[in-house]
């Protein structure tokens, strides 16, 4: 019988997937767990259709997220004031992404999620210079943060 998977079964198949499985398989276990649908002819074009619209929304989000960096690169860095200890140049708190982003939106007019900032697993502490990487997994840049 030919199905489409609709939830991820470990081993068989993965969501929108078109397989071909015994029939004993499929109306004992599968369909009735809810894991896949029959593959009719309609269904299956409905599952075409729908990885054209979300490839298209992929690419459109890459593009933005493209120019959303290139407009970040610009701007080079961005500088914060922190409340630094008596002159050792360390601060009473770390800086958090959010105030990162929120900086870059002051400073240069740039709105970004502070889900963009990759990899901020070690805090800034110090005043000086430091580069953080903002993007995702497929495009990053390295952006300066000065703290002062």
């Amino acid at each position: 019988m030919k199905v489409i998977f609709i939830k991820n079964v470990k081993n068989i198949g993965k969501i929108n997937d078109v397989k071909e499985v015994s029939d004993g398989y499929a109306q004992n276990f599968l369909i009735p767990s809810g894991s896949v649908v029959r593959a009719t002819d309609e269904a299956i074009l409905k599952i075409k259709a729908g990885q054209k619209i979300s490839s298209e929304q992929e690419m459109k989000k890459d593009g933005e997220l493209k120019q959303l960096l290139a407009d970040i690169a610009k701007t080079k860095s961005v500088t914060l004031s922190g409340h630094a200890h008596d002159g050792k140049g360390h601060l009473y708190q770390a800086v958090t992404a959010q105030e990162i982003c929120h900086a870059i939106k002051e400073s240069h007019n740039i709105f970004i999620a502070k889900d963009l900032i990759l990899d901020y697993t070690k805090s800034i502490k110090a005043v000086g210079d430091h580069t953080v990487t903002i993007g995702t997994k497929k495009h990053t840049l390295d952006y300066k943060v000065i703290l002062v």
